[in-house]
């Protein structure tokens, strides 16, 4: 299947680079996330060749917050995208960083088929968990992702998914479109 650039940014680029550099990530999208989103998209290949950024740094914003469970802590940073059009581009991607777990995770906000948002998360190893659709406020959706990176991470994280039979029909009810 044929990826768009878009695409590509928000489930491969940006997760590869929120794992692989961490806090300096962080760092980048604090404030102003425009040129280093405009920057990830400028280093995209697609097809063999790099492809212009087809957005303004202006087209990006953040916010974040942070929750605290316990003796715990997750910053949760909500990076806002230019309007999505396609199914499976992101209204909105977001890096969670634990403070003492040292448990890192990837959400992203996408458009289904049916015009709807799920949420979905990727772990250090691109493994995809779709956890239904999202709330249409962008503060509960950010509560919703504090609720499931807290329970990713009690859990351990993806790992648990392969403790879980599931049939296909239930599968079915999970995805998003």
């Amino acid at each position: 299947m044929k990826r768009s650039i878009r695409y590509l940014v928000e489930h491969r680029a940006l997760p590869h680079q929120f794992y692989e550099s961490g806090p300096m990530l962080l760092y980048n999208v604090l404030g102003n996330p425009g040129d280093i989103l405009t920057a990830i998209y400028n280093a995209v290949v697609v097809d063999g060749e790099s492809k212009a950024c087809p957005y303004l740094p202006e087209e990006f914003s953040e916010t974040h917050r942070v929750y605290v469970r316990d003796h715990d802590s997750v910053l949760v940073v909500r990076i806002e995208m230019p309007v999505p059009t396609e199914k499976t581009t992101c209204r909105a991607v977001y890096l969670c960083y634990g403070q003492y777990g040292g448990y890192h995770m990837y959400f992203t906000s996408e458009l289904s088929s049916k015009g709807r948002f799920c949420l979905c998360g990727w772990d250090e190893t691109f493994r995809h968990v779709n956890f239904g659709e999202a709330p249409d406020k962008p503060e509960d959706e950010m509560d919703n992702v504090s609720t499931f990176f807290w329970e990713m991470a009690k859990n351990g994280g993806a790992d648990i998914l392969q403790k879980i039979t599931i049939t296909p029909d239930q599968l079915r009810d999970l995805q998003a479109g």
